[in-house]
């Protein structure tokens, strides 16, 4: 009886050390060790991601969603890719957000997975004026099934869109009459808050996050007098599940009036064949030109070439 139970546990034993990559006799050189690698491919197929993301954050959660690893990624390391030295066996969960800026807010980098969650910040005056160029990576790494090499492709995809509105007019129009008059342009609802939840549960191979909080954003506009155009451009968390989100025009003097414009987004998009769902950079240019016809006022909407427009300093980031 003690022979066979000798025998089953070295047999156990070479079982364990035969499937195990912790370090029992200080040898991992058969153990897997992932490489990540970073890429972005915006709405083509070759990775560019050095031209849209400068740096990220980085978090990797175990199975049960308890935070293994964060750190902060800098351009070479999402230039070049990052080697796991410590993960050798398992199944993780890896979460990456880029150019997280001044404009967001991620939780304690101790939360748990179910917990985890970025936040939009207002301006000292408690405004939201606009979102960091976001970008997200929501992958399960299964150690075991790594191919030869252990390179891991982490795939980024965008978490804002990006808008650029030409007021046109507006002083020709209002401004002779009262010299306090000046558009304000709002987006209402727009999104300031996401989660880390298991998006991977969709299916898709690449998700792109919908906010789950929604505001008012007041955009800054910058002033032109010799073309008399006012511009705001500006990024917004993504929107496209958002039916009524909406760009209103409003005049300052005039507070309480209805507003000049009030333009659904998704559906101004399908108009004008911007396509949005399901892609990863958008650019919604928007034209709003004002004018005086027979003493009614005459509204045209409508894009222009994005980057046509240039009014400086508008105070977009990078």
């Amino acid at each position: 009886m003690q022979r066979l139970t000798r025998i089953l546990f070295f047999t156990l034993s070479v079982l364990l050390l035969a499937t195990s990559c912790q370090p029992f006799f200080d040898d991992l050189s058969k153990c897997k060790t992932p490489r990540l690698q970073f890429s972005y491919t915006a709405n083509g197929t070759d990775n560019v991601l050095g031209q849209y993301i400068e740096s990220g954050e980085l978090f990797i959660y175990d199975e049960s969603g308890r935070l293994y690893h964060a750190q902060k990624l800098y351009s070479l390391d999402l230039r070049d890719g990052l080697t796991l030295s410590n993960i050798h066996s398992g199944k993780w969960r890896i979460v990456a957000w880029g150019n997280v800026a001044s404009h967001t807010r991620l939780t304690d980098a101790q939360t748990p997975l179910k917990e985890a969650e970025l936040y939009t910040l207002p301006d000292e005056k408690g405004v939201y004026r606009t979102t960091d160029s976001l970008y997200y990576a929501d992958v399960m790494l299964d150690v075991p099934a790594l191919p030869e090499g252990g390179v891991f492709v982490v795939p980024f995809a965008a978490a804002h869109i990006s808008l650029d509105v030409v007021v046109e007019g507006f002083d020709k129009v209002f401004g002779t009459e009262n010299k306090d008059a000046a558009p304000c342009l709002t987006i209402r609802p727009a999104g300031t808050h996401y989660r880390f939840t298991d998006h991977l549960e969709t299916g898709a191979p690449l998700y792109i996050p919908q906010p789950d909080v929604l505001k008012s954003f007041e955009p800054t506009t910058v002033h032109d007098a010799s073309s008399d155009r006012y511009r705001a451009r500006f990024d917004l968390l993504r929107f496209e599940e958002i039916d009524d989100a909406s760009l209103l025009l409003t005049n300052t003097a005039e507070p309480n009036a209805e507003p000049l414009v009030a333009l659904p987004l998704m559906q101004y998009a399908a108009e004008k064949a911007i396509p949005v769902k399901g892609v990863n950079e958008v650019n919604i240019p928007i034209l709003i030109k004002l004018d005086n016809e027979g003493g009614k006022l005459a509204l045209t909407i409508e894009p222009f070439e994005w980057g046509s427009i240039n009014i400086q300093p508008d105070g977009f980031k990078k």
